[in-house]
């Protein structure tokens, strides 16, 4: 299969390609992928769905031979604004079959994620890989975690541990930074519905807006965070809390809704505990 610049730019698209770490000029928006990967690919008068399998890695560049047996490819117009719609904070309707269609290619990842045993770490990094936006190095979610688009939305950093039961409302981005852990049973929900009753009926409408948590946060067990929400670095979130509104930089806060208690201060430099001491000089 061969794929040249003619043929691409007939869809009149303007952007770079990078796959694998190869950047080459192009006319379509891909992200970074392996093995298997269901992309949404936008332009101004249409919308691309790129459905591709890699059993191995291969550059993906204009003008590059791809080998046949390696890739599958599909090929759908659609409406410009139906994906885009996830990610503009605008109203939409997600029961659409296309859409659910693309949630359950999702899915089957994370089904497949779910079912690993504990001695099966290599292929739960490989999973991860292919099922998330981003996972940094060190990185790991214990399963069972659950996420509406089986976590295609998430972008992890470097050396972030995440407990058991995370539930993602995951129909937008999400995006958490080095060093964060997260508690068992937490939930992080990106998308919202009208509060007008005639706009929740049989066909509800939805909104989403991304939420950010920043670097070496600790967010504690059962801590449910709302859209929109950002959690600036270094901060804690006690157990239990219902995160509603912006909460900044180094600080400890806690409740529901969640309220900063106090800033991190000298005493964390002593205390890590209640009056239990910090050792400088362990053994």
């Amino acid at each position: 299969m061969r794929i040249t610049n003619d043929e691409i730019r007939s869809v009149d698209l303007e952007c770079f390609v990078r796959i694998f770490g190869v950047v080459a000029e192009a006319n379509f928006p891909v992200r970074m992928v392996t093995h298997h990967c269901l992309l949404p690919l936008f332009c101004g008068r249409l919308r691309i769905f790129l459905l591709i399998d890699f059993s191995q890695s291969n550059a993906f560049t204009p003008g590059l031979t791809i080998p046949d047996r390696d890739m599958r490819m599909t090929i759908l117009d659609c409406p410009m604004d139906k994906y885009s719609q996830l990610h503009d904070g605008s109203l939409y309707r997600p029961m659409d079959e296309e859409m659910l269609c693309a949630q359950r290619e999702h899915m089957e990842l994370l089904c497949d994620y779910n079912r690993t045993r504990p001695h099966e770490t290599q292929k739960r990094e490989e999973l991860l890989g292919r099922m998330l936006a981003e996972i940094g190095e060190g990185s790991f979610i214990e399963p069972p975690f659950y996420a509406n688009w089986g976590g295609c939305f998430l972008h992890i950093g470097h050396h972030v541990y995440i407990n058991h039961n995370l539930s993602l409302v995951d129909d937008t981005h999400i995006f958490i930074g080095d060093c964060t852990k997260l508690g068992p049973n937490v939930m992080i929900c990106t998308a919202g519905h009208p509060i007008l009753p005639e706009l929740r009926g049989a066909s509800p409408y939805q909104f989403n807006a991304p939420v950010r948590i920043g670097l070496n946060c600790w967010i504690g067990a059962g801590v449910c965070i709302l859209p929109g929400i950002t959690i600036g670095d270094h901060s804690v979130i006690g157990a239990g809390s219902v995160v509603t509104r912006d909460i900044p930089p180094r600080v400890v806060a806690a409740g529901n809704p969640c309220r900063i208690l106090r800033p991190i201060s000298e005493h964390d430099k002593t205390f890590y505990f209640k009056d239990r001491m910090i050792n400088r000089n362990p053994g």
